[in-house]
């Protein structure tokens, strides 16, 4: 990425990438993205980051998909439609992102952008967990501990939340010694 510095020399930084973008360069579409987002060369542009993220992923650039994916979710929902976002995390998570499938489980899980749909959230979650991530582990020990669209079992979703703490999720950590004391 692109360090501190003028607007001027960022505005060079701009047009050199948008450039490079424009003739097929996934890496510098997303570097144009990040720069439009932050607003390095002016003000921050949202919807130019989007667009310059999804060209990204269009040309194969799995972080393009993720950025375009998570702005949309999390930093300014108005950008994107949740179809659009669930589209994307859907085509990441396919190509092996494990952040999107946990992105897209909890999109499943309570029914923005598409139909709500527990057991293959929980399917999505799990394949997070197994592959190290925390909040699809902590995800999954919920769904585990109360019922949601898989059977409870207590003690798989400790084990989860354990998983998750060992991951560094901190709400892992918490759900784990709530569990644990009602285990006891």
């Amino acid at each position: 990425m692109l360090g501190v510095g003028s607007s001027a020399a960022h505005a060079d930084a701009l047009a050199d990438v948008r450039v490079r973008c424009q003739q097929g360069d996934a890496a510098a579409c997303v570097q144009a993205g990040y720069i439009y987002l932050e607003g390095r060369s002016g003000r921050p542009n949202p919807g130019k980051a989007v667009l310059h993220f999804r060209k990204a992923c269009q040309g194969g650039n799995r972080l393009g998909c993720v950025s375009e994916g998570l702005l949309m979710h999390h930093d300014r929902p108005q950008t994107l439609s949740h179809e659009a976002a669930v589209a994307l995390f859907e085509k990441s998570c396919h190509e092996g992102s494990i952040t999107n499938c946990t992105h897209l489980g909890f999109k499943l899980q309570v029914g923005l952008g598409a139909p709500r749909d527990l057991p293959r959230a929980a399917q999505l979650y799990r394949q997070g967990c197994d592959s190290g991530d925390g909040k699809a582990c902590t995800h999954l020990g919920a769904m585990l501990e109360y019922g949601f669209g898989v059977e409870v079992n207590q003690l798989h979703a400790l084990d989860c939340y354990r998983r998750a703490c060992e991951g560094r999720h901190q709400r892992g950590c918490v759900f784990a010694a709530g569990l644990g004391q009602k285990a006891r």
